[in-house]
C-alpha cells in the first residue's frame, strides 16, 4: 500500500522560489516565505503540493492502527425477549442509537433508533402498511437485524472504515478473537479518531 512518503518528492517542505519565466531560482526559502523584487509572489501548484504531502505525512503518523484504540468498551446490550418500548427507552437513557441484542453472551443481531421509530416490515409495499405501535408488546426480536456487519479488535481504523460506508452503517458490534461482544465502534468514535489524526487540541 502507498504511504505518505510515497506520493510526496523529496525535499517537501522546503518551497522552491520560482522566476516569472517559471524556472527555478538559485536559492530556497522557508515554507510560506514569500518572492518579491519583479519575481512572481503566486504560489506554485508545486509548492502547494509539498506542503499538502507534509501534512499528509504527518497525519500518517499519528494514525492509529487498531479498532481497540477507539471503539467504546462499555457496551450497553439487550436480550431478544424484551419489549422495543424498553429498547427504546434504553438508548434514550444512555444517549445511544445501536443497541446489540445478546443472549447467553452470543451476540445475535442489532436494533438501532430507526427500526425502532418504523421497522422496514410495516411499509410492505406502496398501497399496503401495517399498523404499529412502540410498546412491549412486540420483543426486540422482531425488528432486530440479524445479518450483523462486525470488525474485529485485530482490525485496522481503515478497515472498520471501509465496512461501515460500504455497508451505509453508522455502528458495528467490536467482536474479540473467540467471538464474543467487546465493544462498540460508532460514527462518532471514528470522528475522535479523525479529529486526533488532524492533530486534535494541537492545531
Amino acid at each position: 500500500m502507498m504511504g505518505p512518503d510515497d506520493r510526496c518528492p523529496s525535499g517537501s517542505g522546503r518551497l522552491r522560489e520560482m522566476q516569472s519565466d517559471g524556472s527555478p531560482a538559485a536559492r530556497e526559502r522557508p515554507a510560506g516565505a514569500w518572492i518579491s523584487g519583479g519575481r512572481s509572489n503566486m504560489m506554485t501548484e508545486e509548492r502547494q503540493a509539498d506542503r499538502n504531502c507534509d501534512l499528509a505525512t504527518q497525519g500518517a503518523s499519528r494514525m492509529p492502527e487498531k479498532v481497540t484504540d477507539y471503539m467504546t468498551r462499555k457496551v450497553i446490550t439487550i436480550g431478544p425477549n424484551a419489549g422495543i418500548r424498553e429498547a427504546f427507552f434504553t438508548m434514550k437513557a444512555h444517549h445511544i442509537r445501536h443497541l446489540p441484542v445478546v443472549d447467553g453472551g452470543k451476540l445475535l443481531g442489532i436494533v438501532s433508533d430507526r427500526e425502532l421509530r418504523r421497522p422496514d416490515w410495516v411499509d410492505e409495499t406502496m398501497d399496503i402498511s401495517h399498523v404499529y405501535y412502540l410498546d412491549d408488546a412486540l420483543a426486540v426480536r422482531n425488528v432486530m437485524i440479524e445479518d450483523v456487519q462486525v470488525v474485529h479488535t485485530y482490525d485496522s481504523l481503515r478497515k472498520a472504515v471501509r465496512l461501515m460506508l460500504d455497508n451505509r452503517i453508522g455502528a458495528a458490534p467490536v467482536l474479540d478473537k473467540t467471538g464474543a461482544l467487546v465493544g462498540m465502534l460508532s460514527a462518532v468514535d471514528l470522528l475522535r479518531a479523525l479529529y486526533d489524526m488532524m492533530g486534535g487540541n494541537n492545531s
